[in-house]
């Protein structure tokens, strides 16, 4: 198979090199005169004829001329290209400095070389990069090509196995430490921490995850989504550690889509889909990295509960399955949008997927066909909340905020049928008996609304006011409104307040009373005529 590295273009440039870049090539070009073993390939193979035997035979001749110059000169311009990298690169210490270097930018990053001699760059970098694990196999990817051969790279040697796909002893897990993603070894695989945590959990769907199978190895490696590095491509990451001939043949990879479950469903209602040829080749060729695999399968995924009609809810990454509860309490709806997605989405057919909606814009989505069924719900009578819906029918009113109306009309009646009816009332107190029943049947910030938007020049009234804003626990940035003696005299008046806002029917009169004796009046509110 071809991959971005297959007909790897390497672009390269000169520039000078460091004292530090200088002094590593000469120090390794006296370890290859010592040792020119550390550039070739071990043999682990059971070939009957090697090809890097005649390369070993023409570098002895090239250690022969170590100390000579001019030969080395000449050997590096005629004969086999491993002994003229050789001489090159022992040209370097013969010459004793390196003033200028030439850059490689290859898929892993910058590869510096010098040029002696007429040679294949490639061969120079595997020469003067033998240490390097990566950068050594550029050298012998064409004879990879030709005669099907397998060539491993460790930290410190490479090694051949021949036509032998099996990797050499050690190599996978080697190989499994090189990757950005910390995998731990299961049984013959290996597996992300997440991946792990959940292989024996019961009600729990596999993680979304990417796998790749090294089938000559045995092995199979499995890393979620949550672990996959953004622009990270595992597959073409443990290519580069390895020269073999056909990688499609030994390497399979597939990725499971989904979501994180939240769910405890008996079996997974996420259908998996197969993954298309043109899918695969986006990843083979570094279009696609890990992350992007699994997205592009979620969405498949995606596609295929909307056409099967599969009754499913999600949020975001999140699966709930079939538990409505938890997907409502994971939007975090107020009490009236929690009582309305309630009864929406008990009639809505097929699967529910949303990305990040709001519990109001959740409603505002289902709102023309199910908003009807939804306030009927809430008052508990359709004619109610037909007229309802009528009343408020052309205002800019959203479903939240109609929900919430039906809410306190509803309230309203529960609550204003059981509380005094009075007749005229002292200033204070009529403010007192208004504000506090919006606050039973509306709430707080409502009651708050109400507050600011009424106007009285009635000391004592604006005391009260603020009176009940602390006792709400809401006075904060309303302080201006206020004057200075008339905050203090609130003070004063907060324990009346906060006792009269938590009034029973039945204590309801005495603490309208005792709300009013506390702001210096002397009246006496006359008993209320009815209930309501």
């Amino acid at each position: 198979m071809k991959t971005k590295f297959d007909n790897l273009k390497i672009r390269s440039g000169a520039r000078a090199s460091t004292k530090a870049q200088e002094r590593a090539l000469i120090e390794k070009a006296e370890r290859l005169r010592k040792d020119p073993d550390l550039a070739f390939p071990r043999c682990e193979g059971s070939c009957w004829f090697c090809d890097f035997k005649s390369g070993r035979r023409s570098c002895e001749k090239v250690l022969d001329a170590a100390e000579e110059e001019k030969k080395l000169e000449r050997l590096a311009e005629s004969g086999n290209e491993f002994a003229r990298a050789l001489a090159g690169t022992l040209l370097l210490r013969k010459q004793g400095k390196v003033p200028y270097l030439f850059a490689l930018k290859t898929p892993f990053g910058e590869v510096a070389y010098a040029i002696r001699g007429s040679v294949k760059k490639e061969r120079l970098v595997m020469m003067q990069h033998f240490d390097h694990p990566r950068a050594k196999l550029l050298g012998v990817v064409d004879l990879v090509r030709d005669k099907k051969l397998h060539i491993f790279a460790f930290e410190d040697r490479m090694v051949c196995t021949g036509r032998d796909p099996r990797p050499p002893e050690g190599f996978v897990d080697y190989l499994v430490g090189q990757l950005k993603t910390p995998l731990d070894k299961y049984g013959r695989n290996y597996l992300c921490r997440h991946l792990a945590d959940t292989r024996a959990a019961k009600h729990i769907a596999p993680l979304p995850h990417l796998e790749i199978s090294w089938k000559p190895a045995g092995v199979a490696l499995r890393l979620c989504e949550r672990c996959a590095r953004p622009g990270e491509n595992t597959l073409l990451s443990m290519l580069t550690y390895m020269a073999i001939p056909n990688p499609r043949l030994e390497f399979d990879f597939s990725a499971r889509g989904g979501f994180e479950c939240e769910g405890k469903c008996e079996g997974c209602r996420i259908p998996q889909v197969e993954m298309d040829q043109k899918t695969r080749e986006k990843y083979v060729h570094g279009e696609l990295d890990d992350r992007g695999l699994i997205e592009k399968q979620t969405i498949k995924g995606l596609q295929a509960i909307r056409e099967g009609g599969v009754k499913v809810y999600i949020l975001g990454r999140r699966c709930f399955g079939k538990d409505l509860d938890a997907f409502i309490d994971a939007l975090n709806p107020n009490e009236e949008e929690r009582i309305g997605l309630t009864t929406v989405l008990k009639t809505v057919k097929g699967p529910v997927v949303v990305e990040g909606e709001t519990a109001a814009a959740m409603l505002e989505k289902f709102w023309e066909e199910h908003g009807e069924a939804a306030m009927e719900a809430v008052c508990g009578d359709r004619e109610v909340a037909c007229g309802l819906m009528e009343k408020y029918r052309g205002t800019k009113m959203g479903p939240s905020q109609l929900l919430k109306e039906a809410i306190a009309c509803v309230r309203q009646k529960e609550i204003i049928s059981q509380l005094p009816v009075y007749g005229k009332l002292p200033a204070v107190a009529k403010f007192a008996d208004e504000m506090a029943r919006i606050y039973f049947t509306r709430g707080k910030e409502d009651a708050a609304r109400a507050i600011g938007d009424f106007t009285s020049e009635d000391s004592g009234v604006k005391s009260t006011a603020y009176a009940f804003l602390l006792a709400m626990g809401i006075e904060a940035n309303r302080q201006w409104q206020y004057m200075v003696h008339e905050r203090e005299f609130a003070e004063y008046l907060l324990p009346a307040a906060r006792k009269f806002l938590e009034s029973t029917p039945e204590t309801y009169h005495q603490n309208l009373q005792a709300m009013l004796s506390a702001t210096g009046s002397t009246e006496t509110i006359p008993e209320p005529k009815r209930k309501s």
